[in-house]
């Protein structure tokens, strides 16, 4: 990409006094949450590797919230959170027999486990004003809300059939059919539910009355599309209600503090949403509680690991801040349940052909390091695989062309890999010369036929302790696709500046990259290149970069596709209002004509909203450009004239399934 100088980044964290004492006891009396009936309990108790199982549907009793009476108050909505952390509990044995417990060393805080291993669900209840039961349905291993009963008594499910724990015995109706489960989404993930639903989890409000009119939405859910808006608006606030404020402490609290009054009359009048920074922070409760299980796993209860995790809490004053997290008692003022356990690992599938490559830094796999696997890998043609185990490796990647049909992934089936490397344009490879802005990246892919999938891949690179390099060469590409039909899923994507580049080896080569639910970040021209790249269902974030900007696409005049966002979120982490662009064209050749669309996807509050796009050289405006929206939301979608859209009728031929389509029809859309 041209330069940019981006030479000055915001501190990343400032050292915090030890966090204050947050943590209240285990206790789960019920007191004035009512509770109903004891779960049924599924699964077997002894899972693999020996860990043994907590009870399939959570042993306990059922938390109720209950909205028809004088009961809607801060300390019942306490009780039901206590409750419902301690059904998902679990307090058996990892693996090595050494029992799972809540305590933190050295303080007196507590952090429960979830179990990733057990397959079973947990249930909560909120009845409505008008005494309606609606009952809500979580997985026990993540705490994730997967589907709710209507009034009819209809399982409605959000997600993959399979994993929404869809009741294996429907209900009949009244004629004495069976009401068969009806699914509200395909994905359950938040920017699904988002879209959908066509609201934000940065903007959504939280009080009494937001609870009873959500709950009615489920309640009364018929199938209808606005019955299904209404749906994954409500699905979308009871993972917030429930879930994120039983995972983090932060969120739990302030929703207690500021959504319920100490009295139910108090609590008609209170309000609430969730501030953004914390919003955040759930995007990051795998990677907190994998550096936890980490820190209590240390005799000396910290985490050894170099790149500590900054997160933003709230002190005991209510202020935002940010606090460096490495000692277990940082690690536990953040979570109330961490996901896993010190010493849990997810078996292994038993893949004993040789077309399976296993990588563990502790050398009980295959290879040390992940290029010496790529390197084994034959160039046949055949699939292969390559397999991860958790940590970090300090390497960059590349997967040459000939290595085709290549399936890349964490061996957990959780993104706990970390490649990292520091390169930029302007610093030296070892023969002296510059390593450009291509070779600086991290992971290099140019292989056809290519499945990535749960890795965290980062570029470090940090300009100010390099004051040697020219403040317009200092791009710094974590991933680099340059093949054709590859598949990018559950990957996050760490940089500054040209983050992600797309590219076919030439302009007008058929280059098709398809990422589904990734997290991708940077400040400037962050997903750039000339091939057709679709992010899909991901989160993008921005950082503080006046003028910033998304897309940068170089895209050849002779292809219809260039760069597609959709169904995504686009958010921010101390980012000032109307400071950052969509995106600029790359007019790098006069066969350039670059082409983007952003559609259905939420953008945050930092987006010029009147003027979405820009100019990267003087010669070439941005109006030049094949540049558009189509049914965004957020407060940084496109309004006025120099934020163009798509009519209806043109939406319908640019979507993922039209851009990836090709001459060869591939669909990998999820």
């Amino acid at each position: 990409m041209p330069p940019t100088d981006i030479t000055a980044f915001p501190e990343q964290g400032v050292p915090q006094p030890p966090p204050r004492t947050r943590g209240r006891a285990r206790s789960v009396a019920v007191g004035s949450i009512v509770t109903t009936l004891v779960l049924s309990i599924f699964a077997t108790l002894l899972g693999p590797l020996g860990v043994l199982q907590s009870a399939s549907a959570a042993d306990g009793e059922t938390p109720i919230f209950r909205l028809d009476g004088p009961t809607a108050t801060r300390e019942n909505y306490r009780r039901f959170l206590d409750q419902f952390r301690a059904n998902v509990a679990f307090h058996g044995r990892a693996p090595n027999n050494t029992p799972v417990s809540d305590q933190v060393q050295g303080t007196d805080l507590t952090v429960e486990h979830t179990n990733p291993a057990d397959s079973g669900y947990t249930e909560a209840v909120i009845i409505t004003e008008d005494s309606h039961e609606v009952r809500l349905r979580f997985r026990v291993s993540d705490m994730y809300l997967v589907g709710w009963f209507d009034r009819d008594g209809r399982y409605n499910y959000v997600g993959p059939e399979n994993e929404s724990q869809v009741p294996a015995e429907p209900r009949l109706g009244p004629d004495g059919r069976p009401l068969v489960a009806r699914q509200l989404h395909g994905s359950p993930s938040y920017v699904n539910l988002q879209t959908q639903g066509n609201v934000s989890r940065y903007t959504l409000k939280y009080g009494r009355v937001e609870t009873e009119n959500h709950a009615m939405s489920l309640w009364n859910a018929d199938g209808t599309d606005a019955s299904r808006q209404r749906g994954a608006a409500a699905a979308l606030y009871f993972a917030q209600f429930i879930s994120e404020a039983t995972r983090l402490r932060d969120i739990g609290e302030w929703l207690e503090e500021r959504a319920f009054g100490e009295e139910d009359w108090e609590s008609y009048n209170m309000h609430t949403t969730i501030p953004r920074r914390l919003v955040d922070l759930q995007n990051e409760w795998g990677s907190i509680s994998n550096r936890f299980a980490r820190a209590q796993a240390n005799p000396e209860g910290f985490d050894p690991s170099e790149n500590l995790l900054t997160v933003w809490t709230v002190n005991s004053r209510g202020d935002m801040v940010q606090q460096t997290l490495r000692w277990a008692y940082q690690f536990a003022s953040v979570l109330y349940v961490a996901n896993g356990f010190p010493g849990y690992s997810k078996p292994r599938r038993q893949l004993t052909q040789d077309r399976t490559f296993i990588v563990a830094p502790d050398g009980s796999g295959d290879y040390r390091t992940i290029q010496a696997a790529i390197n084994a890998v034959p160039a046949d043609g055949v699939a292969h695989t390559i397999l991860i185990d958790k940590g970090i490796y300090r390497e960059a990647i590349t997967v040459p062309s000939n290595k085709t049909h290549l399936t890349i992934t964490s061996a957990s089936g959780y993104k706990d890999v970390h490649i990292y490397n520091n390169r930029a344009h302007g610093l030296l490879r070892p023969d002296g010369k510059k390593w450009g802005t291509e070779g600086s990246a991290t992971a290099t892919f140019k292989a056809d036929d290519l499945t990535v999938s749960f890795l965290h891949i980062a570029n470090t690179f940090n300009p100010k302790a390099h004051p040697e390099v020219s403040p317009y060469e200092t791009q710094a590409v974590a991933v680099a696709a340059k093949g054709d039909r590859q598949v990018f899923s559950n990957v996050s994507i760490i940089g500054r500046q040209d983050t992600l580049l797309v590219k076919g080896n030439a302009p007008t080569d058929q280059a098709r990259q398809y990422f589904y639910d990734c997290y991708i970040e940077g400040t400037v021209d962050f997903i750039f290149g000339n091939a057709t790249a679709v992010i899909d269902r991901s989160v993008l974030k921005v950082y503080d970069w006046p003028g910033g900007t998304i897309v940068a696409p170089n895209t050849d005049r002779r292809k219809k596709y260039g760069i597609l966002i959709t169904g995504s979120q686009v958010g921010s982490s101390g980012v000032p209002n109307d400071s950052y662009f969509l995106g600029r064209p790359w007019h790098n050749s006069p066969d350039a004509w670059p082409q983007a669309v952003i559609r259905d996807t939420d953008l945050d509050y930092m987006i010029k909203e009147t003027q979405p796009w820009t100019d990267m050289m003087p010669d070439y405006h941005w109006q030049q450009a094949r540049f558009r929206e189509y049914n965004n939301i957020g407060e940084g979608a496109g309004v006025g004239t120099n934020a163009p859209k798509l009519t209806d009728a043109e939406a319908a031929d640019y979507t993922a399934q039209k851009y990836l389509a090709g001459t060869d029809g591939w669909n990998p859309v999820r």
